[in-house]
């Protein structure tokens, strides 16, 4: 990683720490996409994401299963925006249930041929997809970005918890999205965060998150 990676990733780490940071690094990129706003408009196709499985994007599958494997083991998982099955692959094994909801029924197809014994596949718009189960865990692996109202629907998708359920959501540390990553902070209890890297600069915020509501309860 060069040198200038090297502070582009402390930079974002400390605006992602820091919610006032991160409202300052918001305001001078105004210009730019706000995700609380403005949706990602692109959510692509099988084609688009052929690349999610190559070692760059490891980093990020590696917490979110670290993750799952500490706070949910053996848990149910619903992971919103599952695309291909990347994700599915690296965790399904350590579930007695995973579902995966993708709209693009290109990438559901690849998923179910995965052959994965204790996952379930389904073609699904996350925007207004309504699960008629609990689940221990609900994952958001890069997928509020392309949601109309990204706050609202982790609210919605939160109701569905189990008492003892979290919330994982991964999100790319860019500008952009550190209105949308503060706002997530802000709005439930952080049981942990961790912010990653890989050699090509590109940095990830990975959240475990409970509900405020059943921290009280």
């Amino acid at each position: 990683m060069s040198a200038w990676q090297r502070l582009k990733f402390q930079v974002f780490a400390a605006s992602v720490r820091s919610p006032s940071f991160s409202g300052l690094l918001t305001r001078l990129g105004r210009r730019s996409r706000d995700f609380l706003s403005t949706p990602d408009p692109s959510p692509g196709t099988l084609e688009t994401w052929a690349g999610l499985g190559d070692l760059d994007d490891a980093p990020r599958y590696g917490v979110i299963a670290a993750y799952l494997r500490r706070l949910v083991p053996d848990g149910s998982i619903l992971d919103v925006g599952c695309a291909q099955g990347v994700l599915a692959a690296e965790v399904a094994h350590l579930t007695h249930r995973y579902l995966g909801i993708e709209r693009d029924a290109a990438c559901v197809g690849a998923a179910r041929q995965l052959g994965l014994n204790n996952a379930e596949f389904r073609v699904a718009d996350a925007s207004n997809f309504a699960p008629d189960e609990a689940f221990d865990a609900i994952v958001f692996n890069e997928s509020l970005y392309y949601l109309p109202d990204p706050l609202a629907a982790l609210a919605r998708y939160a109701k569905t918890l189990t008492p003892q359920g979290v919330l994982i959501v991964s999100a790319t540390a860019y500008r952009p999205a550190l209105r949308l990553i503060s706002a997530i902070r802000e709005s439930y209890s952080l049981l942990e965060q961790t912010t990653v890297s890989n050699e090509a600069g590109v940095t990830w915020v990975v959240m475990a998150l409970k509900p405020i509501t059943a921290l009280i309860s």
